[in-house]
């Protein structure tokens, strides 16, 4: 009899202890939810940085390509034979309204009816330029060469003696900034414009008169700040006595 009582007090005592050994192994192999959340929001940390730092290179390159197309569409400045020849082309048409837009707004236009430039030498406004072919304002543009007396015209009259552009629309010869001593008048026109471009239209005339009818067109630039040619002068060359 006591040697029953002695087994059921040890299934009893068994009947505790397995279930306890049974829930602290299943404790033991169960994963730590919180690591499982910890290593997910690392995970998601990582990706979400790598997406920022993708964004802003994508970011940056865009702006880039944006500065890149705003210097594309900005309008560049005409090269020196190109807005030479226009200007050449303008005033054959008698266009000074176009002219006027590359004149230097602070030095203004300056007119020599010669290669020599005088002091006194006349000098219009860049905003008066585009008005001068219906001006009726008689300037004295300088001296006769050869008479002496004051060649006093409006500028219509003075375009159509001095600056008839036919000739230059095909010339012989466009030089730049090669001075050149054609003739037995002194030329000065580096000296008032030391720092200028200077493009030269060079007729050389015909057999008919044995090229002693030769003429040029001298057009001066000084560039401004932005390297943008601006005109400063408009110089004739030609035969003298």
């Amino acid at each position: 009899m006591k040697k029953s009582y002695f087994i059921i007090s040890l299934l009893l005592i068994a009947s505790f202890i397995l279930p306890a050994c049974t829930s602290e192994n299943h404790n033991q192999d169960k994963p730590n939810t919180n690591d499982a959340i910890e290593n997910d929001n690392g995970e998601d940390n990582v990706t979400s940085d790598d997406t920022t730092d993708q964004e802003d290179g994508t970011t940056e390159e865009n702006d880039s390509e944006s500065d890149n197309d705003d210097e594309e569409n900005e309008p560049q400045p005409l090269a020196l034979f190109e807005l030479s020849d226009l200007l050449i082309e303008a005033m054959s048409q008698d266009d000074w309204e176009t002219v006027s837009e590359f004149v230097h707004p602070n030095e203004g236009l300056l007119f020599s009816p010669y290669i020599y430039i005088d002091e006194d030498a006349v000098i219009i406004d860049q905003e008066d330029v585009a008005n001068l072919p219906n001006s009726d304002e008689i300037f004295t543009w300088g001296v006769y060469d050869g008479k002496g007396s004051p060649i006093e015209l409006t500028p219509e009259d003075y375009f159509e003696e001095f600056l008839e552009m036919t000739p230059f629309l095909e010339p012989d010869e466009v030089l730049i900034d090669t001075p050149q001593d054609r003739g037995n008048t002194i030329n000065n026109v580096t000296e008032v414009f030391p720092n200028a471009h200077i493009v030269e239209y060079y007729h050389a005339g015909s057999e008919e008169y044995s090229g002693i009818d030769w003429s040029s067109v001298l057009l001066v630039f000084l560039e401004d700040e932005d390297g943008t040619n601006q005109l400063v002068a408009i110089i004739r060359d030609m035969w003298t006595v």
